[in-house]
Order: structure tokens, then C-alpha cells, then sequence
């Protein structure tokens, strides 16, 4: 471009009176600068086509805002102090930072810090929004998990810590059955211990025959009836702890 501009400038600085000694000479001048220029800006054009590659699409390139960038390797933002990365969003329900994988997973975080989160979300909305959402059509919508810690923990000063809507799955409840002319019935659960709270209660009618207690054990509890049925009955129980 800067050919072209330069030409361009010589053409319009041209004597006037070279114009009036000469009107054929003069239009014969303005064409072959003229052709010179165009000659020129389409020689730097088809320089820059064939040597222009893709910025975002190579390893080493700044990131180029508002376009779409590609890497075969990994973008690494590092910092000592402070944040590494600050994206805001402005607009009505814009979104300041998405996470998109077709085989993975779209935003990953990671602490070794005690006490911090790999993923923090705060709502500061004074309506009530979401610090952290999670949705799913056919699969788990939020998934927490811990090896040896708490999976999932839920707190509030004065509302709900946990509130569902829905059923709800415990793999420490089920049913089972008392068999005719026994009171008890021994139940093995993993992860039971002598201090648990054990809920039971019969499911159905058994005339005068209640659950008389539920005693926990490691690895196992004993629910008892106050007299032994003359049929088998279920007890559904509930262990918490």
C-alpha cells in the first residue's frame, strides 16, 4: 500500500502547466503512472497472498480479539501475584468466560491450596442467581466427589443448606424383609459403624407389631420388631452416618 500511496501522491503533485504546454503528453503521463500504480498495488497484493498465513492458526501468534484462534499446543497464562486471567462480560446476559469440549471437558480447575476451591462461583445479584449452576438433559447435573473428604457440602446462614425438587436416591436406604415368625432382620451396608443413626419403619399394615429398635454395627444393623408376624413383612430403613 505504501507503493500505491506513494505514486498516487506523485500523480496529483504534477505541474499544471505541463498540462497546459502538452494535453496528449500530459494524459499519456497521468496513464503510465497510472498503470505504475496499479502495476504496484497488484504486485504488493499478490506478495501479501501468497506469504499471508492464518494468524490464529499458528503456535508462537498473539491472541487476535474478536476472531476465532487455533492452536495445536497449549496457551498458557502464568502469574505470581494477582489474577492470571480477568474476562468480564457487560452485555444482558452475556457470558464472560465459556468452556467448550466435544470429547472432554469444557472448563477444568485445579488448587493444591487448603481451604480453596479448583472452581469458585460467587452471586453477587441482589434477586438471587446461581454461584455455581450445572445442567444436563440426560445425564448429572452437578457431580461432586471426594475421596476421603465431604463429595458435596451445603450451607446457608438462614435459608435452605440443601433443598431438592424431585426424588431423591440414597444408597444407604432400602427395604428389607422380616421373615414370618422372626423379629429381626440383619442388614449389611458398607460404611456402617456403631455410631450411626439408624431410621426404620414397616411398610405396610402388621397389626399390633411395631419396629422396636435398630441397632448399628460395624458393617451392619439389626432391625427388631416387638413380636414376630405371621407373614413376612418389608421395613424400610434410612442410615445416616
Amino acid at each position: 500500500m505504501r507503493r500505491a500511496n506513494r505514486n498516487n501522491d506523485e500523480l496529483a503533485g504534477e505541474p499544471a502547466e505541463h498540462d497546459e504546454a502538452d494535453p496528449s503528453s500530459a494524459l499519456t503521463t497521468r496513464r503510465a503512472v497510472i498503470a505504475g500504480a496499479a502495476a504496484g498495488l497488484a504486485g504488493l497484493v499478490a506478495d501479501s497472498v501468497i506469504s499471508a498465513q492464518p494468524a490464529s492458526a499458528t503456535n508462537g501468534n498473539p491472541v487476535l480479539l474478536g476472531a476465532t484462534n487455533w492452536a495445536s499446543a497449549t496457551t498458557a497464562v502464568n502469574t505470581t501475584y494477582g489474577i492470571g486471567l480477568d474476562v468480564a462480560a457487560s452485555g444482558s446476559r452475556a457470558v464472560a468466560v465459556y468452556g467448550y469440549s466435544p470429547n472432554g471437558t469444557g472448563v477444568q480447575g485445579q488448587t493444591e491450596a487448603k481451604g480453596e476451591s479448583g472452581v469458585s462461583g460467587l452471586d453477587l445479584s441482589t434477586r438471587g442467581g446461581h454461584g455455581i449452576y450445572g445442567r444436563s438433559t440426560n445425564g448429572i447435573g452437578a457431580y461432586g466427589h471426594s475421596k476421603t473428604g465431604t463429595g458435596v457440602y451445603a450451607g446457608s446462614t438462614s435459608g435452605h443448606a440443601l433443598k431438592v425438587v424431585g426424588k431423591v436416591a440414597f444408597s444407604t436406604s432400602g427395604l428389607s424383609t422380616v421373615a414370618a415368625g422372626t423379629t429381626s432382620v440383619t442388614v449389611t451396608l458398607a460404611g456402617v459403624t456403631t455410631t450411626s443413626i439408624d431410621l426404620a419403619t414397616l411398610q405396610g399394615d402388621a397389626g399390633a407389631i411395631a419396629v422396636a429398635n435398630a441397632i448399628p454395627a460395624t458393617g451392619s444393623f439389626t432391625i427388631n420388631l416387638t413380636a414376630a408376624p405371621s407373614s413376612a413383612v418389608q421395613v424400610a430403613w434410612f442410615v445416616i452416618g
